[in-house]
């Protein structure tokens, strides 16, 4: 972007002053935060349809202590594994949620500012 402005506009590549720099800095992060949650998105889609190849490790460590932590001593194996695909569906819709709105944020900031 820099770059093309630069060729087109006839200006410096670098920003000049303050308040360029901060419109560079949240042009990049509405674009880097679009990125991850649109990866996220994908990843949603298709944990729906395979839950066991598309969890992370993270995501599966988490909601598996999670799972583990609210157990009740009679419970079975698979309810437990079926807590844990709920759990990791759970943190994986928020995280891609609070990320989607972090970059409309991103994005929107500039004219509220």
């Amino acid at each position: 972007m820099l770059a093309t402005t630069a060729l087109i506009d006839h200006v410096p590549f670098m920003p000049q002053g303050s308040r360029e720099w901060v419109e560079t800095i949240q042009y990049f992060a509405s674009i880097a935060l679009a990125y991850l949650a649109s990866g996220m998105i994908g990843r949603r889609i298709k944990m729906r349809q395979h839950p066991s190849k598309a969890m992370g490790s993270l995501t599966r460590e988490l909601a598996t202590i999670l799972a583990n932590s609210s157990a009740g001593p009679l419970e079975s194996r698979a309810d437990i594994h079926r807590r844990i695909a709920t759990i990791a569906g759970w943190i994986y819709a928020v995280m891609t949620g609070t990320t989607a709105m972090a970059a409309v944020g991103a994005a929107l900031s500039k004219f509220y500012s």
